[in-house]
């Protein structure tokens, strides 16, 4: 399962701000947050089933939901628009938008109705051209103005809902998630971490016990350790163990992690830049994310 997010500005149905709501990307495709009312429900189709853009083609392939579940930068971005929004319009205008159209589920007709009568023929196939992708859609890009009562939603970046992907898998009721976090959050902070405790909180009403402490470098040198396990309670008393990993760098890794890190200060936090890194930069997070788990592993983490 992939997720991204579908970037909504209705206000009667999501919180203040939120902008955005999950669309998983599965053997079935569409909306799971209960909060939706009945769209959770009807928004919901076997990926057979849903054509993405026209009624004629394919459904869907792997690596095309791989791309749309990592489209970060667009003009309409969910909680990400508090940052994003200000420079909407010219996004919008310089074609910066990875995101992507697709069709609703909420609106999909199954592509094998039976349909009698060349009238009727002739009103379905009328319907479905009056309903196409136009290139207004960026219109409703640059102004902010998609809804998720149209017939086609705009998808991107999961990460504008919930950045470590932790509130979809516990809508699961899972007895236990193996979370690995490779958000670029600030040293110490855990900031994706916290983000998705407020939200399970918030949409699901499951409290997260989660304690960084041997994560944290603090005012040491290096934190004692990448891996840690938290608690999640739902209503009612059950629980489900998240066994949490992320690439900090403890003490004791290979010296070519220390001496990058002397040379780039600011690692192994995410920078920009890499994302047009060369092959130092690669080795750099490779070697860290083995070694890490390697030793998680070693340690019986999960």
């Amino acid at each position: 399962m992939l997720c991204a997010t579908a970037n909504v500005q209705d206000g009667d149905l999501l919180p203040t701000a939120r902008n955005g709501t999950t669309f998983v990307l599965g053997d079935e495709i569409g909306f799971t947050d209960e909060t939706l009312g009945d769209l959770s429900g009807t928004g919901c189709l076997p990926t057979g089933d849903w054509r993405p853009w026209n009624l004629s083609h394919d459904p869907m392939t792997l690596d095309t939901a791989m791309a749309i579940s990592a489209a970060a930068v667009a003009p309409l971005a969910g909680r990400a628009d508090k940052t994003w929004g200000a420079y909407r319009l010219l996004l919008a205008l310089a074609n910066i938008r990875l995101g992507v159209w697709v069709r609703n589920p909420c609106w999909m007709r199954h592509p094998t109705d039976a349909v009698t009568g060349s009238w009727r023929k002739t009103v379905l196939r009328l319907d479905r051209w009056m309903g196409a992708l136009t290139p207004f859609q960026v219109v409703a890009e640059a102004f902010g103005t998609a809804s998720i009562y149209r017939p086609f939603l705009y998808l991107t970046d999961g990460g504008h809902y919930d950045n470590l992907g932790l509130v979809e898998g516990l809508r699961h009721r899972p007895r236990e998630i193996v979370l690995l976090d490779g958000s670029g959050d600030a040293e110490d902070t855990f900031a994706g971490m916290g983000d998705a405790i407020a939200s399970a909180r918030m949409d699901l009403g499951v409290e997260i016990d989660f304690e960084p402490g041997p994560m944290q470098r603090g005012a040491g040198e290096r934190p004692a350790r990448a891996w840690t396990s938290a608690t999640a309670t739902w209503p009612g008393g059950a629980t489900t163990v998240i066994h949490y990993l992320k690439c900090v760098l403890p003490q004791g890794l290979s010296w070519d992690l220390e001496s990058y890190r002397k040379r780039h200060p600011g690692f192994p936090v995410s920078q920009y830049t890499y994302e047009m890194y060369d092959e130092f930069d690669f080795e750099a997070y490779r070697n860290l994310g083995a070694s890490v788990m390697t030793r998680a592993l070693a340690a019986h983490w999960c």
